[in-house]
This record gives structure tokens, C-alpha cells and sequence, in this order.
């Protein structure tokens, strides 16, 4: 379906899908729908027929939102998505269909040739997929399908020849929870993880090079790369957690994680809130650890006032980081369009209020 957002009467676009006609849950992008914007949503199917919709969930890690449009306002034709259980895998054929470039429910297809990528859209880290074939604005939100027309992931980015999507595993717990009416928890480690090679790591002596048979017997068809501790964060109030900035992390819960930060997605939310028992490499000597693991607030970016230009919300250390990262991005747009304009410099205040205001 294709998704238009009204924001203070400026009109973006993007896609959907439902996956839940019985609820009307229909699955897109957090940036489609709008992180930190007041905002009213209308859907259009495939039919013309266009409805109003409302934001229901917004993660607050990965770049996925949950709107709901009435059930009965849906067409009779229209049939719920259904969600794959299969892991993309590379040179695996898929499709997609969306409203690229506003060409409405336009179709392609491509091949998978990563499954251990980060595109750093946002400042924490997902295993997202990518896959040949041309992505243009518009098509943000879009389903990816397998050749059995299940859903696989969920688009979200791409550089116009390569497309990238969310797995749709990092979104289907959430689905399961709002379909039934429940509430769904989201909980997390603090810090924000990335990939490094693991000759890399090796080189480096930051872990022993007896580790490598090991590691390729268990992931036989990775590309090598394993995780570590880009950065932790003291925002989350997790001062006393003994991960430290640097770490490898090798295995979480006794079991070898190599490059699958989805599964550690899987086991920070099993363990809800209890305490994660990792093994890491620490300047190449092993370390056994217990974290803390604690709810993030998902409903913090629903609670929003927009007033005389304005955003006002509740402050939650994941918004702080968000905002951490795009003011500096902002400020340097506006540097290189008009250094010495006052112009610029007072929307850069601005902005600047906004993000940061309690």
C-alpha cells in the first residue's frame, strides 16, 4: 500500500504492508512514519481507495514502525502478508513492491549478496540484508519477498543500483504481541555494537588465532566478520555494566555468535530484563561477564506536542543519542550552505532546542 504523512501540511511518501487484516496492523519504515514528527497518516490501496491511519508502535533501536488502520475500512480483497520464518541466505532471488519514485505498487526483483551489513541509518546497530536492484526514494517501507511470496524483511535504505532491508525477524515479536492486544517490551544492553574482520581482530592480537578454526566451522558462509564493542553507553545509566568500548564479543549465553546480531536481538529479549552472560576478548585475554539488560521507553515518541514550530517530548536516553548524532549532521548541512547567513544559524538554534528540550 502507499503511505503518505502530513507533517505541519508537508507531504512525504513512502510504503506499507499489512500484515494483520483482523487488526489492520500494517508494517513500515520509523522514518516513513516519522520518529519525531506530529503527524496524520492516510494509506492507499491498491484499489484507489485511500483511509486514514495511526501510528501504534515505533521502535526505539531499529528502523520499524507499527500503524493500524480500521479493519473495516480495508477492501475485501486485500489479504494479510505472510511473515517467513526462513533467514535470507546469499544469491537467494527476492522481490519487492512499493511506491518508488511514486511509481505506485511498482515490482522488482534481485538477489541477496550480503547478510551481515549495517548501513548506520540510525545510531544503533542491525544485521540488515542487501540485495541487487535499483532503490529509489519512495520505496522506503516496502516488503521483500522470497520466491514462495513470503515476507523476508522489511526496506529500508539503499544506494539507487543495491537495495537494504531489516530482517523481518526483528519485527515479527512485535507483531505477535499487537495482534493479540498485548503491549510489547523492548529491552537492550547498552552499547552500540559493530563488525570488524576477524584476521583483523587476529592481527591485532585482540583475540588468539586458534579462534579462526572454531569460527568457520560454526559459520562456514560468513564473510569472516565478528562483533565487538563500538561504543558503550553511560546515557543508559549503566555505569556499573563490564563491557567495555573495544570488546569481542565471542559468545552470549554459552553459545558462539560469530556475525548474528540478530540472535543477540532474540536473547537480550528472552532474558527481559535479567542479566546477559557473555564471553569476551579484551586485549586478547578472555573475559566472562554479566550485564545488565533493561526496558527501553516505547512510547515516548508517541507522546509528542507540536506547538508554533515547535516539538515537545519526553526526553529517553535513546532520543539524547539520536539527537547527539543528527544535530552535528544538521549544523554541517547548514555550515556548507551559508556560512555567514544569520538565517541558517537561527534554524540551527532552533533545532537545536528542540532536540534537547525536557
Amino acid at each position: 500500500m502507499i503511505l503518505d504523512r502530513y507533517v505541519n501540511e508537508k507531504l512525504w511518501y513512502g510504503t506499507g504492508f499489512i500484515v494483520n487484516t483482523n487488526s489492520g496492523i500494517i508494517v513500515t519504515n520509523a522514518h516513513v512514519a516519522g520518529e519525531m514528527a506530529v503527524c496524520t497518516y492516510e494509506v492507499k490501496f491498491g484499489n484507489g481507495k485511500t483511509v486514514e491511519s495511526k501510528l501504534l508502535y515505533i521502535d526505539p533501536l531499529y528502523d520499524f514502525a507499527i500503524l493500524s488502520v480500521d479493519p473495516k475500512n480495508i477492501p475485501i480483497y486485500v489479504k494479510s502478508l505472510k511473515i517467513s520464518e526462513e533467514q535470507p541466505v546469499i544469491n537467494a532471488k527476492i522481490y519487492a513492491m512499493g511506491n518508488s519514485s511514486k511509481n505506485e505498487f511498482s515490482t522488482y526483483q534481485g538477489y541477496i549478496f550480503d547478510t551481515e551489513s549495517i548501513l548506520w541509518l540510525k545510531p544503533f546497530a542491525e544485521q540488515s540484508f542487501q540485495f541487487s536492484g535499483l532503490t529509489v526514494p519512495g520505496a522506503s517501507g516496502s516488503p521483500v519477498f522470497n520466491t514462495k511470496g513470503e515476507v523476508i524483511g522489511l526496506l529500508y535504505g539503499g544506494k539507487l543500483v543495491s537495495g537494504a532491508a531489516l530482517p523481518i525477524s526483528y519485527v515479527k515479536p512485535v507483531i505477535d504481541k499487537l495482534k493479540n492486544g498485548e503491549i510489547f517490551y523492548r529491552y537492550f544492553y547498552g552499547a552500540i555494537l559493530n563488525y570488524i574482520p576477524i584476521q583483523d581482530a587476529i592481527d591485532a592480537e585482540d583475540i588468539p588465532e586458534s579462534l579462526l578454526q572454531e569460527y568457520e566451522t560454526c559459520f562456514p558462509n560468513s564473510n569472516n566478520k565478528i562483533i565487538y564493542v563500538r561504543k558503550k553507553l553511560t546515557a543508559f545509566n549503566n555505569e556499573n555494566s563490564q563491557l567495555n568500548s573495544g570488546d569481542i564479543i565471542w559468545k552470549v549465553e554459552d553459545e558462539i555468535i560469530g556475525p548474528n546480531l540478530k540472535k543477540i536481538d532474540q536473547i537480550v529479549q528472552e532474558k527481559a530484563g535479567k542479566n546477559l552472560n557473555l564471553v569476551v576478548y579484551r586485549k586478547g585475554k578472555k573475559i566472562e561477564l554479566e550485564i545488565p539488560t533493561f526496558e527501553l521507553n516505547c512510547s515516548a515518541k508517541l507522546k509528542l506536542l507540536s506547538f508554533a514550530g515547535t516539538t515537545f517530548f519526553e526526553t529517553t536516553p535513546e532520543i539524547k543519542l539520536i539527537s547527539e548524532k543528527a544535530i552535528p549532521q544538521f549544523i554541517s548541512q547548514i555550515v556548507k550552505q551559508d556560512h555567514h547567513s544569520w538565517k541558517y544559524q537561527i534554524q540551527a538554534m532552533e533545532h537545536i532546542k528542540a532536540a534537547h528540550f525536557k
